[in-house]
């Protein structure tokens, strides 16, 4: 049952990466996969010129949300709170992870210090706050957008 799962998450995901991947190389960033289920969105470009990157695990997607985690985009480790954008608004939450309901990491349940022990993981995508980001183009494209944003406040660290 697990086997038949991953590969489904495993299609899913390849299907969902090959639309973004065009976009992303008009738009100067980088989408390389370090599995079939993991993958980094590097490079992202921030108002002002910084540049930040993801690392996102797609197990089980889209039965639960993905997993982000901000990382250094040269060595792809978190080396520290530089490696995070701050901001107002929930995208930069001082969780020090993207908060959203399609990000595994804000939930409480899965993560200890999550934000969110409101939010339920299985149904993920019916979450009112999930603003129709419910597929990975459209979930990179929103942090594309939040860095871009007059929310946007610079580095952490």
């Amino acid at each position: 049952m697990e086997a038949t799962i991953a590969v489904q998450s495993e299609l899913i995901v390849e299907k969902e990466l090959q639309s973004l991947k065009k976009y992303a190389e008009n738009k100067g960033f980088e989408i390389f996969n370090l599995n079939s289920l993991t993958f980094v969105a590097k490079n992202l470009c921030a108002k002002g010129g910084d540049r930040y990157s993801l690392i996102v695990e797609c197990d089980d997607y889209p039965n639960l949300p993905p997993i982000f985690r901000w990382c250094n985009g040269e060595t792809l480790e978190f080396e520290g709170i530089k490696d995070v954008p701050k901001g107002d608004g929930g995208y930069f939450h001082s969780s020090r992870t993207p908060c959203a309901p399609w990000n595994r990491n804000s939930y409480k349940q899965f993560q200890g210090n999550g934000p969110h022990g409101d939010w339920q993981m299985v149904g993920w995508q019916n979450n009112p706050k999930t603003g129709q980001c419910t597929t990975i183009p459209r979930m990179i494209l929103k942090m594309c957008a939040e860095l871009q944003s007059e929310r946007y406040k610079g580095r952490s660290g």
